[in-house]
């Protein structure tokens, strides 16, 4: 187990360099979010990503999902879209349905019926996150969910938008921005 390294960024003390990074990753998204929001029944998520609609996150360093941590997310009683991120956005997630690294979506469903067989399972509906690029927006979605950006509900039918090279450079360029400016950061 590597000890996390506080790390402050943009005025807020986080608890890790990855998240440190991640909040940097956000900023250059253009996303809103608030760092350890609330606690729901004993789960403090890492952050709150936030526009017409809220999608809590949280952050491991890991590269695969983790039942545990989803597990936590799901009992938390916690009834919004949530993300588990991990340490890395590798470049082939964005460009091969079989290779996501960028981390792992919980959808609740806006439709009744859906809500309750993935819910009466106690799993929710995990699937790989993936990118959207909707109204000149970066956002997120749930791969087998449909291309609702859990943001803003706004839905693109077509994922060949997310394919787009120019749109996964930016997506890969914010990330090594975040990095990079973390990295160098004073501890």
């Amino acid at each position: 187990m590597i000890k996390a390294i506080p790390t402050m960024y943009n005025g807020i003390q986080c608890r890790s360099i990855l998240e440190a990074k991640w909040s940097c990753f956000f900023d250059l998204c253009g996303w809103k979010y608030q760092y350890e929001p609330t606690n729901f029944n004993g789960w403090i998520p890492d952050f709150v990503l936030y526009d017409k609609n809220e999608v809590y996150v949280e952050i491991k360093p890991i590269t695969k999902h983790c039942e545990r941590t989803m597990g936590k997310m799901i009992k938390s009683g916690c009834d919004t879209d949530m993300l588990l991120l991990g340490e890395v956005i590798n470049p082939l997630s964005i460009y091969r349905e079989d290779c996501n690294q960028f981390g792992w979506h919980r959808q609740v469903s806006t439709e009744r019926e859906m809500d309750e067989v993935f819910l009466s399972a106690g799993k929710g509906y995990w699937s790989d996150a993936w990118f959207t690029y909707m109204n000149k927006k970066i956002g997120v979605c749930n791969r087998d969910g449909g291309w609702n950006d859990s943001l803003t509900g706004d839905y693109e039918g077509n994922c060949s938008l997310m394919m787009d090279g120019d749109y996964n450079d930016i997506i890969l360029k914010n990330w090594d921005k975040a990095c990079n400016k973390v990295q160098w950061m004073k501890k």
